[in-house]
Formats: C-alpha cells, sequence, structure tokens
C-alpha cells in the first residue's frame, strides 16, 4: 500500500461518463485544500449534439 506511506494531499475522481473542462480539476482540488472538506462539482446532464442511430445513448439520464 505505498497510498499509506506518502498519502497525497488530495484525491479527485472523475466518472468516465464526464467530460472535464480546462481548468477544472485545478479549481476542485484548490477548493478541497482550502476549505479541507470533500467537494463536489456541479453535475450537468446534457444530451450530445449529434447520435449516431446505430449507437444507443442511456435515455434513462434524461428522464
Amino acid at each position: 500500500m505505498y497510498l499509506a506511506t506518502d498519502p497525497p494531499d488530495i484525491v479527485v475522481l472523475v466518472d468516465a461518463a464526464c467530460i472535464v473542462h480546462q481548468g477544472a480539476i485545478a479549481k476542485l482540488a484548490q477548493r478541497a485544500n482550502t476549505s479541507k472538506r470533500p467537494t463536489q462539482a456541479i453535475d450537468l446532464l446534457e444530451q450530445p449534439p449529434t447520435l449516431h442511430p446505430r449507437i444507443p445513448f442511456p435515455s434513462y439520464r434524461f428522464g
């Protein structure tokens, strides 16, 4: 367990379906470091502008 001997100051988790905009990780890390508390970004669900008819898109995300 290498993290036990040298734990990071900040850990950022990003869901695989997320699009992370430039500077977002740094802002989250800075806010978490300043507050010394867990921090969460806003969670916006947006349907992609174009969908290929043969590629299913999970409609449950926009119900």
